[in-house]
């Protein structure tokens, strides 16, 4: 006989909202990290216009991983046109979680082309001329 394990109800929970065709294409583009640190900015965003300022520090513990890569993939994540992001000196970063355009391809190319290291073990990659 199988087992009748509980269903996790909506209502006796905390969510994050983020639609899977987003998320796919963050961890797809920017890999593991990217995707970790794209979670929990949906997750510290404002329900109604989607902004937080979580720090980097937070950021670092939550996704695991060191504040220098929340950093990069901040940038990343912003190039990429998933995320806006409001500097001011001396105050905390804003993060706005924005709208994905499935097939807005131009970002994407910007990241894609903005290391001339990918995945080749530190050579400049076939292709690819850097300053595009």
């Amino acid at each position: 006989m199988a087992s009748q394990s509980a269903v996790r109800k909506m209502e006796d929970e905390f969510f994050s909202w983020f639609g899977k065709p987003t998320l796919d294409a963050v961890c797809q583009l920017l890999g593991a990290s990217g995707g970790w640190v794209y979670i929990w900015l949906c997750y510290h965003a404002n329900i109604h216009d989607q902004t937080c300022y979580p720090s980097m520090k937070v950021l670092a513990k939550k996704a695991r991983i060191g504040r220098d890569k929340v950093a990069r993939e901040i940038r990343r994540l912003e190039t990429a046109g998933f995320i806006e992001v409001k500097r001011k000196h001396g105050r905390p970063n804003v993060y706005r979680v924005l709208a994905y355009k499935p097939g807005s391809v131009d970002n994407l190319v910007k990241v894609i082309c903005s290391s001339p290291y990918l995945r080749t073990g530190g050579r400049p990659y076939p292709g690819i001329r850097s300053g595009l």
